[in-house]
């Protein structure tokens, strides 16, 4: 490799010019971060939204749990069995 060539990306440095930035941009950078402060989420908010997810989490659990009784099953087995649906957890049988 010749000397030329080991100094291009040096002397391409040399061949930048210096701008200027434009007038008002770090009021408009202060006006977005402040406006990004503004849309926070507020305690009050977040308290309801982790209140109604624990509601219907709660629902769904209760739900869920109820469908376990002996009327309910037997219902449903009679309803899988009338689909031809069996209650295996194999798939290879």
């Amino acid at each position: 490799m010749t000397q030329n060539k080991r100094n291009e990306p040096a002397d391409m440095l040399d061949h930048i010019i210096k701008m200027d930035a434009p007038p008002f941009l770090f009021t408009r950078i202060r006006q977005k971060i402040a406006v990004a402060r503004e849309q926070r989420i507020t305690p009050a908010l977040a308290w309801v939204g982790a209140v109604s997810f624990t509601i219907i989490l709660s629902v769904n659990v209760y739900i869920v749990a109820g469908n376990t009784d002996s009327k309910t099953s037997g219902k449903a087995s009679k309803l899988a069995q009338s689909m031809n649906l069996y209650p295996q957890n194999s798939l290879y049988e």
